[in-house]
């Protein structure tokens, strides 16, 4: 649990909260949206890399490819409270009171799991949801 002191009220904490919503939102549209079927065979790499930054696990394969996986977490419920009173006490230097505390709740992961040849150009891929 991270707890926020806010020494201006709804200075920052709650305009920060709708940018981060928007920009999950395009995050997720881009990683499920994607044809991946139209990119076997003229998709490489570094397009990968350039596309959804390094991958968060890679495995080498027998045949001298490899795997690589990017992992997306799904925070469907964050948990919100906004304390007000007289909160002070001698650990805190906050004197107003007002904290703001957030707790995420990671409902599920979506791993988007694409292999590579040799040579770097994609041969397959798979969308999973743990």
């Amino acid at each position: 649990m991270k707890t926020t002191r806010l020494h201006q009220p709804f200075s920052s904490g709650l305009t920060l909260l709708p940018i981060l919503l928007i920009l999950t939102a395009i995050g997720c549209a881009t990683f499920k949206s994607t044809n991946w079927n139209e990119r076997v065979g003229t998709y490489h790499i570094d397009d990968a890399k350039a596309e959804l930054g390094n991958p968060d696990q890679t495995e080498d394969l027998a045949d001298g490819g490899f795997l690589a996986q990017w992992i997306q977490r799904s925070s469907h419920q964050i948990t919100s409270t906004l304390s007000t009173g007289n909160t002070h006490s001698p650990r805190t230097s906050d004197p107003t009171g007002l904290s703001l505390t957030t707790q995420p709740r990671w409902n599920s992961e979506i791993v988007l799991t694409l292999t590579f040849n040799d040579e770097g150009m994609l041969t397959s891929w798979k969308r999973s949801t743990r």
